[in-house]
């Protein structure tokens, strides 16, 4: 996964270099393709690469648009095939690059476009306003503080405390509830055991102006919704067979995991790709034996 960053001096002083490269550094470790940070004035966002689908590779962020909006993005999307055609890109195009489109055309609705597990930062200079997207399950996760003169954001806690004007101090009853629960409360989702430093809730954004932040939920369970069957599932084992197939075989895609290989003198996690496969007669609750894993490049490793 990458790490993202970022900062914003709401009382528009310009921000310091040094200050975005030292929250950035304290993500080193998620960045194994490279590290790339821009600034615009008093907003600045950084992102520590590890690509993990094929479009991404080379792909570096901040992403900017023609209108000078930028982003940056932890994660995957699994409707990019969706977004591509609905926003008429290329096929080629990056995941940060679909999520930017998506931005530009449905603006502060665009998470609701996205399917996948991610971590969006969103800065567009038109409106002055910065957006924060988690998604809906908080595979990825992404941390802010907020005053009246900094926003600051990050994939950690320890990339925040890396800001000169953001002071460690324990929040005394997210500390309790951790070590007696283990988890946050229900009533706030937000809550992190560091004083000032929340958490973007799963299924939320958060927009900040200079007037102040709003936190909405973008997604949630319908709990009206039904599902109808036309076949009887349980009565007709053929069709229950034929039903599997068909939709395991609408909702295929490709899935990216870390991979390690071990190579002569050296040692790397890279990108793989694991193709699901329905077998006929082979039952959910089997168990594979062994399977295949094919890296890509040249001398492909198995």
């Amino acid at each position: 996964m990458s790490g993202i960053s970022g900062a914003w001096n709401l009382a528009g002083r310009p921000l310091d270099s040094h200050v975005l490269s030292g929250m950035s550094a304290r993500l080193h470790h998620r960045g194994l393709d490279g590290e790339r940070a821009r600034i615009d004035g008093a907003v600045g966002f950084a992102c520590q690469h590890f690509w993990v689908v094929p479009e991404d590779h080379g792909a570096y962020q901040p992403t900017v648009g023609e209108s000078g909006t930028m982003l940056v993005m932890d994660g995957r999307l699994d409707n990019r095939a969706e977004l591509v055609s609905t926003l008429q890109l290329d096929r080629s195009v990056s995941d940060s690059q679909c999520a930017l489109s998506a931005y530009e055309k449905w603006s502060a609705a665009f998470a609701e476009r996205l399917n996948g597990d991610f971590a969006i930062a969103v800065f567009d200079p038109r409106l002055q306003r910065l957006l924060l997207a988690r998604d809906v399950m908080g595979v990825r996760p992404l941390y802010y503080f907020h005053t009246r003169h900094l926003f600051a954001f990050g994939s950690e806690i320890k990339a925040l405390l890396a800001h000169p004007d953001i002071t460690p101090r324990p929040d005394h009853e997210g500390v309790a509830d951790f070590m007696l629960i283990g988890s946050r409360p229900l009533q706030r989702q937000d809550m992190t055991c560091f004083e000032g430093i929340a958490s973007v809730v799963p299924a939320h954004i958060i927009t900040v102006t200079a007037d102040g932040l709003a936190r909405r939920r973008y997604w949630d369970f319908d709990t009206e919704r039904r599902l109808h069957y036309r076949i009887g599932l349980e009565s007709d084992p053929a069709s229950k067979t034929v039903f599997f197939q068909e939709t395991f075989e609408q909702g295929r895609y490709e899935f990216a995991y870390l991979v390690k290989v071990i190579a002569p003198g050296q040692f790397r996690a890279v990108p793989a790709q694991i193709s699901p496969m329905y077998v006929p007669g082979v039952h959910a609750s089997s168990e594979p034996q062994a399977f295949t894993i094919t890296a890509p490049g040249p001398g492909a490793t198995r």
